[in-house]
């Protein structure tokens, strides 16, 4: 609760910081569509061998939420699924803990047009549409089993 209370009474001093209520992801694909970037990023725990696995192997459902939104994405070089998604679409980029300190520069030399024009890509290749030959030959078989 104190966390929340810290990021609530950040929110409301800082005008590029936003926290929604609990928001159906249609409308909040729409609310965070006009920022530049999704942010996934948080310092990697010391000697926390539990936590660690779990970074080199799970996928975070904010980061479909970005590519859906049409937002390049920063993340921590940690996170390897995620970091290995961005980095392989180039829709982003995976980021060390030193890496923080110059955030700004790394974004500023970044080609952000060309992140955007990936993560549409990405955006189009990954809808189930996009797959519907696939899915109809999977459930025809399924179905005839």
């Amino acid at each position: 609760d104190d966390l929340f209370h810290e990021f609530l009474f950040f929110a409301s001093k800082n005008p590029l910081f936003e926290i929604f209520p609990f928001t159906p992801r249609d409308h909040l694909i729409k609310k965070i569509a006009y920022a530049d970037f999704g942010l996934h990023l948080f310092p990697l725990p010391k000697n926390d061998s539990t936590r660690s696995a779990m970074y080199e192997t799970s996928m975070a459902s904010k980061i479909q939420t970005y590519i859906a939104a049409g937002l390049p994405i920063i993340t921590g070089h940690f996170l390897k699924p995620i970091a290995k998604i961005v980095n392989d679409n180039q829709i982003g980029m995976a980021v060390n803990d030193e890496d923080i300190n110059t955030l700004k520069e790394i974004v500023w030399n970044c080609d952000y047009q060309q992140l955007k024009q990936n993560v549409s890509l990405i955006q189009k290749q990954t809808t189930w549409q996009a797959h519907l030959a696939e899915l109809e030959t999977f459930l025809r078989e399924i179905c005839h089993s």
